[in-house]
């Protein structure tokens, strides 16, 4: 049998466990669990409240502050050495990783944190860190098929979730959308290809009479150009980019993604429509300018917030794509990735946050007096 130890991988055990899945065998020991507690850590706010006999309730906020956390050996994976095979999620990559490294991988997706095998391990490796895709029960019984990484090769999808677990270790905007909206590009495109949605369908355009129409429109409009003694170049350029009028736009191919995982409704109105554009207006200014977008309902202490909250609206779209569709996760904190992506299209709202309305600071503010006045929490 080959061991390797697992670093930064946070399963929130509190005792020692051995888990068994697929070929490999997680074994946690006490020692494992203590140093759970030495990895970062955001800060946190709590709500609590205290009831004594004969006084009213007391409610309270408390917030503890976070810590910069270390590197430390939280588990220990095993395979049989028989077993050990070459990479399939990094194939495309190197030929120098295996398996192994899938799992480590895979645990990274599960956890939220980038988990690094001992070999992996040097100077400057980021410890941030993002929403956990399923919470700490699920690893006492580790329902998950680890053959789904297959699929994953299969489908051609390696480098998005690869993408996708390197996205929750950045903190910049930039990289963190570059590498996130990467991810969901290739899911839903690829989603398309395989689906018809790549074209549009007979019921949307009559074929042959359509593109009859094109071609017409097309000789009349190059023939106006030429008259206008137009450059030649700008003219080729024109005519190779008509026919694309009849593919479907980037926002169509997404909505009919996410129509399709039931993350956006089929009858959607024109205020679903409009949070919608909000990710494609972020992908085009971001990926074409690098800045972020401009949108005069949103004022400019706002917008990088917003920003944030859509990047992080995308991340979520391709993690409940990854834990739901194809590893086929069920787990309470998967169905709750769902249920903020429907609160986004539906509300506005993202984790409870209004993302259009309120800065971060307004909206902790607003979940603090609610809690403190009337002892409700308005997150969900």
């Amino acid at each position: 049998m080959e061991q390797f130890k697992l670093f930064n991988f946070d399963h929130g055990l509190c005792n020692a466990k051995e888990i068994r899945t697929g070929n490999f065998t997680i074994k946690v020991t006490t020692h494992h669990c203590k140093n759970i507690l030495l990895l970062k850590q955001a800060p946190s706010t709590s709500f609590s409240f205290s009831i004594k006999i004969g006084e009213s309730t007391e409610r309270s906020v408390k917030y503890k502050e976070g810590q910069s956390g270390q590197f430390c050996e939280t588990a220990i994976v095993e395979i049989d050495k028989n077993n050990i095979s070459q990479s399939l999620l990094y194939d495309t990559l190197t030929d120098e990783l295996t398996n192994v490294d899938d799992f480590a991988l895979v645990l990274s997706f599960l956890s939220g944190r980038r988990v690094y095998l001992e070999a992996d391990l040097r100077e400057g490796l980021s410890k941030n860190y993002k929403t956990r895709i399923v919470n700490y029960d699920f690893y006492y019984s580790f329902n998950m098929d680890l053959e789904s990484i297959q699929e994953i090769k299969n489908l051609e999808l390696e480098t998005a979730f690869v993408n996708l677990v390197h996205a929750c270790s950045f903190e910049d905007i930039g990289s963190l959308f570059f590498y996130a909206n990467s991810a969901l590009n290739a899911i839903y495109e690829k989603w398309c290809t395989d689906n018809g949605e790549s074209k549009y369908k007979k019921q949307n355009i009559v074929g042959n009479l359509q593109k009859q129409t094109v071609e017409k429109a097309k000789i009349q409009f190059i023939k106006i150009l030429q008259e206008d003694n137009v450059n030649t170049d700008i003219i080729q350029d024109i005519e190779a980019r008509i026919p694309s009028i009849l593919s479907p736009s980037t926002l169509f191919k997404l909505k009919s993604f996410l129509i399709n995982i039931d993350l956006y409704p089929k009858e959607g109105n024109g205020n679903h429509k409009k949070k919608l554009k909000w990710i494609n207006m972020l992908r085009n200014s971001m990926f074409h300018s690098g800045n972020l977008p401009k949108d005069k309902n949103i004022s400019k202490d706002r917008l990088l917030t917003t920003t944030f909250d859509v990047t992080s609206l995308v991340i979520a779209i391709v993690q409940y794509y990854f834990a739901k569709i194809i590893f086929k996760i069920d787990n309470d904190s998967v169905e709750k990735i769902k249920k903020d992506i429907n609160q986004y299209f539906n509300e506005g709202k993202f984790r409870g946050k209004k993302v259009f309305d309120e800065t971060y600071e307004e909206y902790i503010e607003r979940v603090e007096n609610a809690w403190l006045e009337n002892g409700r929490l308005p997150m969900f």
